[in-house]
């Protein structure tokens, strides 16, 4: 892996590599490390690109009373994203194409983003799972 990921990886239909770091919900190996350790001499400052079409430490919309705050973000961002993975199971309607889930335990909640290069999330609709208690969702597993 050419980057680092904190809690989480997770692949789509053709292979391509998503991670997540803290304030980062979704991020994309670009280019895999096998790749750059042909030539260690070429000048890469790092083959993780940033795709979320929020912002890093994206807006989130908690509806527990009283979120915790991790590091230097504030509640109502991703401060502890974790268990990103990318829904390839038949188990819901094609409708909703591909998208990925990605833990916030810290807000009490799960993020839906669709991979659509138009997609844009405008409202807490995004969510697919918050609660108002903690039960803090750490690792993500689709049938």
């Amino acid at each position: 892996m050419t980057g680092r990921s904190q809690f989480g990886h997770s692949f789509d239909p053709w292979g391509h590599h998503f991670t997540v770091s803290n304030e980062d919900h979704i991020r994309e190996e670009v280019v895999p490390a096998a790749y750059l350790a042909r030539n260690p001499d070429l000048p890469v400052g790092s083959a993780m690109e940033r795709i979320s079409d929020h912002r890093p430490a994206a807006d989130v919309y908690p509806i527990t009373r009283n979120p915790r705050v991790e590091m230097l973000s504030g509640v109502g961002s991703f401060t502890s994203a974790c268990a990103i993975t990318v829904y390839l199971g038949g188990a819901l309607p094609p409708s909703l194409g591909l998208f990925s889930l990605v833990a916030e335990p810290a807000q009490n909640l799960v993020h839906r983003d669709v991979s659509h290069p138009l997609a844009r999330r405008t409202s807490p609709d995004a969510l697919v799972t918050a609660s108002s208690f903690s039960h803090r969702p750490m690792r993500g597993s689709v049938p």
